[in-house]
């Protein structure tokens, strides 16, 4: 038997963005599967158009059979999304080294209002909206593994993260609205130097069991390009 649906990825007839959003858990504000291979547009597989495009506020990723590898200054900009409560990202990624590795997604504007990580020590640490301190140790992974992170924020913006699908509840409390607009780096050049298979934004707050779908289904779509989820 294949969870969550997976089979939907074998229907060769559907285009692959449409298998694989009916493998995701429903209601995304964006998915980027990061599978055109060439170009400068990263595609909006959720059908709300919010399309990036590669190098408009600074150098452009380059292209690989496993996605976008990011780095120095790379970014995709994208139209800017806000939330001002409940809200999930969720970006699958392989980053080579243990190093300061910084900053998934971003506010193109303001450095301080961002969501994304860094790593000290092997730790990772979750930061989102203007929040100046790290936030407890929380998800770790291993250098060179591919790998899924999750940050979900309640209504009342208590902020959790998952690696892979193990959680890290209540890692610290934001309330601060979000405003997403980059994937690859902040203003102030943080960057992630990884390369990304797909992103994910949605405007509420996962369960678990759905953190856990999501993971299964990216590794399903993940999978032809020779990448294996841990």
């Amino acid at each position: 038997m294949i969870p969550f649906g997976l089979s939907s990825l074998m229907t060769v007839s559907m285009p692959i963005g449409r298998r694989a959003t009916k493998c995701l858990v429903p209601g995304a504000t964006a998915v980027y599967l990061c599978n055109e291979g060439a170009g400068t547009v990263l595609t909006d597989f959720s059908g709300n158009a919010l399309d990036g495009t590669l190098g408009a506020a600074g150098a452009a990723p380059s292209w690989g059979a496993t996605g976008l590898t990011f780095e120095t200054d790379d970014k995709v900009t994208f139209p800017a999304i806000t939330y001002p409560g409940a809200f999930t990202a969720t970006w699958a990624g392989n980053h080579p080294t243990e190093g300061s590795i910084d900053i998934v997604l971003a506010d193109a504007t303001d450095a301080t209002n961002k969501i994304g990580y860094n790593s000290s020590g092997g730790s990772v640490y979750l930061r989102v909206g203007n929040t100046t301190a790290a936030g407890a140790a929380s998800p770790k992974y291993t250098p060179g593994t591919w790998h899924t992170i999750t940050i979900t924020r309640s209504a009342a913006g208590v902020v959790s993260g998952y690696a892979n699908t193990t959680a890290y509840p209540g890692i610290f409390t934001d309330t601060d609205s979000v405003i997403l607009s980059l994937l690859g780096n902040d203003s102030a050049g943080n960057c992630a130097e990884a390369t990304i298979g797909a992103a994910l934004l949605y405007p509420f707050e996962l369960a678990s069991t759905q953190v856990a779908q999501n993971h299964a289904a990216l590794r399903g779509i993940l999978a032809p390009r020779g990448v294996t989820l841990a």
